[in-house]
């Protein structure tokens, strides 16, 4: 008697269960899932990722994912960081004035350029505080508003520091975003001081 068979014969490997294509586990989360535990963006994430800072495992598929242990060890390395302070600030002394109370405070005082420049630094570190002096950096009311208005660099406390009395187009700004803090110039450095300890707190 023949056999009759239909289609081709399969391969021994063809007839081998095919292995799952990898996903993601409940022992795991994403570089996103992560930057939302950590109030960062996906991008500041998978920078430490690339680093080597934070530890991943890149499936086939191309995608990141972390273990949990290694997330939670993350996050208690991240408790004793430094906390970012950005200072929009143009002028020299003042600037002097944020990073010598930054690092008293235990913080660090990253200066920024232009907004764009700005917007970059806070995707690799999200700041708790935003100084910006409204006398010395053109681009202020430009640089809050960009900030206010994107959600993934969470939501900074601001600071701004201003001359002797806000004009009434400023103070409508101010109310409008709704800054935390406002010093008048010459700021004194325990004044300064002070104020920021009250907003990172």
């Amino acid at each position: 008697m023949v056999k009759k068979f239909s289609g081709r014969k399969q391969s021994s490997k063809a007839k081998k269960e095919r292995k799952p294509r990898k996903r993601g586990d409940a022992g795991s989360v994403s570089p996103n899932e992560a930057a939302k535990m950590l109030a960062v963006t996906g991008e500041a994430v998978k920078q430490w990722i690339y680093k080597g800072d934070l530890k991943a495992t890149k499936l086939e598929n191309g995608y990141w994912r972390i273990q949990h242990e290694d997330l939670a060890q993350y996050l208690n390395m991240r408790q004793n960081v430094t906390k970012f302070i950005h200072a929009a600030v143009g002028d020299a002394g003042v600037a002097g004035r944020v990073a010598s109370v930054a690092e008293a405070l235990g913080c660090r005082a990253e200066p920024v350029g232009d907004v764009s420049a700005a917007l970059a630094k806070f995707r690799e570190s999200a700041p708790v505080l935003v100084v910006v002096d409204l006398q010395s950096y053109p681009q202020a009311w430009n640089l809050i508003r960009r900030v206010r208005g994107t959600s993934r660099f969470g939501s900074p406390k601001i600071l701004l520091l201003a001359s002797e009395q806000l004009s009434e187009i400023d103070g409508r700004q101010a109310a409008r975003f709704g800054l935390q803090g406002c010093l008048f110039h010459p700021v004194a450095e325990d004044v300064l001081t002070t104020e920021v300890k009250r907003l990172i707190s």
